[in-house]
């Protein structure tokens, strides 16, 4: 599941479609937006070591932590309240996007039927 927040959140196009609220339904939102979603297992296999590069980096960092086969937060997570030094409104969207999908994702049913969505294989 972690593989697909980069591209997803990364990708202008596709975040821009997002759902304002986590509370979306994701049939529903995949069933509206699944022609334009036919690109992203694309980046998905694009974005696998650059997404494998920023996990082993926040695993190191204690952000993440490996338990129980799945990731949870580390001694000393990221905190998306707080104000970077330096940042533009894209990366602004771009952390939003992320949250907005870590929330959205966990409301879900199964990691494998959200895979199977997004046409993205685990």
């Amino acid at each position: 599941m972690s593989f697909l927040i980069l591209p997803i959140a990364l990708h202008k196009a596709t975040r821009d479609q997002l759902p304002g609220k986590a509370s979306t339904a994701f049939v529903g939102w995949l069933a509206d937006n699944g022609p334009f979603l036919a690109q992203l297992p694309d980046r998905v296999l694009r974005l696998v070591p650059v997404s494998r590069e920023a996990l082993l980096f926040l695993v190191q960092h204690n952000a993440l932590r490996i338990e129980d086969g799945g990731l949870v937060p580390g001694a000393k997570p990221i905190r998306l309240t707080e104000k970077l030094s330096q940042t533009t409104d894209d990366v602004a969207e771009a952390r939003g996007a992320a949250a907005l999908l870590g929330r959205w994702f966990a409301n879900q049913g199964t990691a494998s039927s959200i895979l199977q969505g997004l046409g993205v294989s685990p």
